[in-house]
């Protein structure tokens, strides 16, 4: 199949202009051993055509019988005028490492995220390679190391009231069917975060006593006539928007609640639930202690990342809900644990 396309490809390339290519048989190993070469006075291909082809069919016949389709790269690709982003081209991984991690800045300056995959392919390199150099970028502050690639650095977290200010369709329905999951009469300790004040507007007028350290949740359900709302005081922290430190987990050390629901910054399939500060992680620890079921409502930016101080394992999770266009790596990973996985569409939102 390969060796036809090949024929085909350098026939077309050189059809018109005289050359011996056009017409003759060509195969890759005439190729290789140069027993054919273009009429320099008739084609203007020239050598730089049967080269790329050459080299296209050796990695053809390199890849048969190993699911060599899926590693080819894309013929579609746009050629840089340096040659960097050509796919034919696999001598990049000549580039040197410095060199390299600044081309994958620029794209991700360009696209907002890479994927070490790809990557590997468009460089021609291991992808152990590509890794190396996204922790080196990311020790730089050069990029965001995440699952499988990288994003763009985040410079700071957000104040809650800046978060709560920029509209996110996937949070809206995260946080409804995260609601859907409680029952009337239940207990529910909810952890400050835009996405628990979505939550609680998604219980008024659910019968339900919700324990929270985050004011803003209070001011949420407060004035509804069947929720009840018990607070948990002390220091309110101004990036989560919640009450954090030894105050507010002593008070929930007299706690047991039916479900709780923490805010989180990371979730890794490997490593677990992760959060920003030591105080925060603590407090929501003590969160999970107290409670029978824990949910965790995650969006798409936290998956497959880890942030500073770890909160809890994935085997302390029970029920997970994601948006339900999860890569199949992500999905197979998260449902190999005992929680109950729930992939919730968001296209819609």
């Amino acid at each position: 199949m390969c060796a036809i396309f090949a024929v085909v490809y350098v026939r077309r390339a050189c059809r018109g202009t005289g050359c011996a290519l056009s017409t003759e048989r060509v195969t890759a190993s005439s190729c290789r051993t140069g027993s054919r070469t273009p009429d320099p006075d008739g084609c203007s291909a020239g050598l730089h055509e049967v080269a790329r082809l050459c080299l296209f069919v050796h990695y053809c016949a390199s890849c048969a019988g190993t699911g060599w389709a899926s590693r080819l790269p894309s013929l579609s690709t746009d050629f840089a005028a340096d040659g960097s982003s050509d796919p034919m081209d696999f001598h990049n991984n000549e580039v040197l490492p410095q060199e390299r991690q600044q081309r994958i800045h620029a794209l991700l300056k360009a696209n907002g995220r890479v994927v070490a995959s790809d990557l590997a392919v468009r460089f021609g390199v291991s992808e152990d390679s590509i890794r190396r150099d996204l922790r080196d970028m990311a020790s730089k502050g050069m990029c965001r190391k995440v699952y499988g690639g990288a994003l763009l650095p985040t410079a700071h977290f957000d104040a809650l009231s800046q978060r709560m200010q920029r509209h996110d369709g996937e949070r809206s329905v995260l946080a409804r069917h995260a609601a859907s999951l409680l029952q009337a009469g239940q207990t529910v300790l909810l952890d400050a975060g835009s996405t628990n004040v979505e939550i609680a507007q998604a219980l008024r007028g659910v019968p339900i006593t919700v324990v929270t350290n985050a004011p803003t949740v209070a001011a949420v359900l407060c004035d509804d006539p069947v929720a009840e709302v018990v607070m948990i005081g002390g220091r309110v922290d101004r990036a989560s928007g919640g009450a954090i430190g030894g105050s507010a987990q002593r008070q929930l050390a007299d706690l047991q609640v039916d479900v709780c629901i923490p805010g989180i910054c990371a979730l890794d399939p490997e490593t677990g639930v992760w959060g920003n500060s030591a105080e925060e992680a603590a407090f929501k620890q003590a969160m999970i202690q107290a409670s029978g079921v824990t949910i965790i409502v995650a969006g798409a930016g936290k998956l497959g990342t880890r942030a500073t101080y770890r909160i809890g394992t994935l085997a302390q999770v029970d029920h997970l809900v994601v948006a339900a266009d999860l890569s199949a790596e992500l999905r197979e990973q998260f449902m190999a644990g005992q929680m109950q996985l729930h992939l919730v569409p968001v296209d819609a939102a």
